[in-house]
């Protein structure tokens, strides 16, 4: 175990073969020439160790994990979450395979078994209440997106909650908003991109702010800009967005004062694309 753990293969190989005539099928064994296997490159003969492990119930779970590893080290999804799957029923308070499933899921778009996972988490302890909450608002922020055109109504429940869990993930306050504005209500939308704006200034939410008002004039858009700048103070973030809509009025002059304050105090590659915009 020594040498396997130091890297030295060919002496853990040695003392492999010799406990083995001394022990037998001992499951310390078993995991000690998997283990050799894996440093020696043997990958095949690795997995083929982990699968004779799995009919131990003292190495179950280690061959388990092993063969999850194995799996996502060649990219194979399928497998993998069956192992991370059947390791989670074996033991739900396996911190591996409860993440595993959880990644899986919402991988797949599943996300209802991946809100299902979560609260089996949670309820196991894995995680922390604040990150499941989190989490939990990501997870329906997903699932809202794909209700938005079969089920719009289902989609504005969905990112509602989603928004009261996390009012500073900006894709749960899009969604809601984009949502409620399809649903004829742009005045609640632009409430809650400021809301959510308050919480966390993010360009996303200032897209979103612009894309309420689609149908207005670039001056009423805007004006809309001014608000959520005088609302996000010092925020670059603000000043951004008003540029961009002070550009798309060509507004040049207020454009130009907006920039030259971010580049002043906290230049980006946005900003001098935005002032590239404007010469």
């Amino acid at each position: 175990l020594i040498a396997a753990s130091s890297g030295d293969a060919s002496t853990a190989r040695k003392l492999t073969k010799e406990s083995k005539k001394l022990l037998g099928q001992d499951p310390l064994v078993s995991l000690l020439g998997t283990q050799t296997a894996i440093l020696e490159g043997k990958r095949d003969e690795a997995r083929e160790n982990f699968k004779a492990m799995l009919g131990d119930d003292s190495t179950k779970m280690v061959a388990l994990r092993g063969l999850f590893m194995e799996a996502e080290r060649q990219g194979e999804a399928e497998a993998a979450r069956h192992y991370a799957e059947e390791a989670a029923k074996a033991d739900a308070t396996l911190p591996w395979a409860g993440n595993a499933k959880l990644r899986y899921a919402a991988a797949d778009g599943d996300w209802d078994e991946a809100i299902t996972t979560l609260e089996s988490n949670r309820s196991a302890g894995l995680i922390e209440k604040a990150t499941a909450k989190r989490q939990r608002a990501v997870l329906l922020t997903g699932k809202a997106m794909s209700k938005e055109d079969e089920n719009p109504d289902y989609a504005l429940k969905l990112s509602k909650e989603a928004f009261k869990l996390a009012r500073d993930l900006a894709p749960a306050a899009t969604t809601f908003a984009r949502v409620s504005t399809r649903l004829g209500d742009p005045k609640g939308a632009r409430k809650i991109l400021e809301a959510a704006w308050k919480q966390a200034p993010h360009p996303e939410l200032a897209e979103a702010y612009a894309a309420v008002g689609s149908g207005e004039s670039v001056k009423d858009r805007l004006e809309h800009a001014k608000k959520l700048a005088s609302i996000a103070g010092d925020n670059p973030e603000g000043k951004l967005a008003l540029a961009t809509a002070a550009i798309n009025a060509t507004e040049w002059d207020i454009a130009r004062k907006a920039l030259e304050s971010v580049l002043t105090t906290s230049p980006t590659e946005r900003a001098y694309l935005l002032m590239a915009d404007i010469e």
